[in-house]
């Protein structure tokens, strides 16, 4: 496949990503409308929960900005054709380890803000290279071995926020207080703004451009539609495995780091399983089609959905109708992501554009060859040109065959 095969590609997905987020939304009030509940309601706690304030404001930026970065570590396993399930794991363990550093060395000042965004990183680093080196070495499958490394995190992660470990940092609901000096929050115009939010941009529009514009994302576009081409025609699939891998375990930290140091402020208390936030930033990958700009409008429209859960209960309706209208926007996503595959827009477009009307087409192009060539003319002009013709051969043909029947009666 070309490179200009796949931008066009890309600009496709990025058309659909938006159909999906426009029709998953009238679902959706259709959804409301059929189960009793209020469609005012929801818009209006969609504006009360997001955009009534700086500070809302400011919660809602927070709470894309750690999506967009979850988002951006599936797409990036996904468009080499990997599923980097792990990523989870490695979003939880960023928060683990670097909570674990922070309580062990305390640091204040500048210091400290760097260590919060450079150690989750490079912890979601570590955890994904030690996978894709099982892979690699051992042979042993991804998918398997970043389940178990998830559920090790998960039991890590129940035993740190247990009160009885840091009762200083312990608080009524169960979770663990992080210490104001590591806090990721950018305060301005009355709102915290999560300062992570100008690395969330500025990995959104590298991606971009990488995936566009650069041999290394051609490389992968090459993975992922087929290994054994990518391995004959030169590229070492186990280093691109592992670069890959590393690469999206590195957003994940980052994300885990936006998380827990920027959106909550804490390690928010768990059940009886690992919390299910960071599989929105699937969601929000799937829904853009793994497009980076894509990732940004569905990014910001899942938490702008999110984001009005509490109000749109407090408005006296029923929260888990927000669960259910995320879930009308996955089955949306499977129905544009069939409009990708099979295009029934484009291919409708071009048979109205065609001149096959009834057949007509056969007829033409078998009589005068030569009108194929014609590509210039427009519908009208075509189709009289046709008739015209049609009708000068039909009636030299009567006339011959006018003439035998006069010479056979002779």
């Amino acid at each position: 496949m070309s490179r200009l095969n796949n931008n066009e590609k890309e600009n496709k997905e990025l058309k659909y990503s938006l159909w999906a987020i426009f029709v998953g939304l009238i679902s959706g009030i259709i959804l409301l409308f059929a189960t009793g509940q209020s469609v005012a309601d929801f818009f209006y706690a969609l504006y009360l929960s997001n955009f009534s304030s700086w500070r809302d404001f400011g919660a809602l930026i927070s709470m894309m900005t750690w999506i967009i970065l979850m988002g951006l570590a599936f797409l990036v396993s996904f468009r080499a054709g990997i599923f980097n399930i792990g990523a989870v794991g490695q979003f939880v363990g960023a928060g683990i380890v670097t909570f674990i550093f922070i309580s062990v060395v305390p640091i204040t000042g500048r210091w400290a803000i760097i260590l919060t965004i450079i150690i989750p990183v490079i912890t979601g680093m570590s955890i994904a290279y030690f996978i894709a080196f099982l892979k690699n070495t051992f042979k042993v499958n991804e998918v398997l071995s970043s389940i178990f490394i998830n559920l090790i995190i998960y039991w890590i992660y129940k035993w740190l926020t247990n009160p009885a470990i840091h009762p200083n940092y312990a608080t009524n609901s169960g979770s663990t207080l992080i210490p104001g000096n590591y806090s990721l929050q950018l305060f301005g115009l009355g709102a915290a703004f999560n300062i992570t939010i100008f690395f969330a941009i500025f990995a959104l529009i590298t991606m971009f451009l990488m995936y566009r514009f650069t041999t290394w994302g051609y490389k992968q576009d090459l993975l992922a539609s087929d290994n054994k081409t990518a391995t004959y025609v030169g590229l070492n699939y186990k280093k691109e495995f592992s670069n890959t891998f590393v690469l999206s375990g590195g957003l994940a930290g980052l994300a885990g780091a936006s998380y827990y140091f920027g959106f909550h402020q804490n390690l928010p208390a768990i059940g009886t399983e690992l919390s299910i936030d960071p599989w929105v930033g699937l969601t929000a990958a799937l829904i853009a089609f793994n497009n980076p700009l894509g990732l940004l409008f569905s990014g910001l429209f899942i938490a702008i959905i999110q984001n009005s859960r509490d109000v749109f209960e407090l408005l006296g309706n029923t929260a888990y109708m927000i669960d259910i209208i995320m879930a009308v926007f996955i089955f949306i996503f499977a129905i544009s992501n069939a409009m990708l595959l099979y295009d029934p827009h484009e291919k409708l477009m071009e048979w109205f554009k065609s001149d096959d009307l009834g057949g007509s087409q056969n007829f033409e192009s078998n009589l005068y060859p030569e009108n194929k060539k014609i590509k210039s003319q427009s519908f009208v002009s075509k189709n009289l040109d046709y008739f015209r013709r049609n009708h000068t051969i039909y009636y030299v043909r009567y006339k011959e065959l006018k003439n035998k029947r006069k010479k056979g009666d002779k």
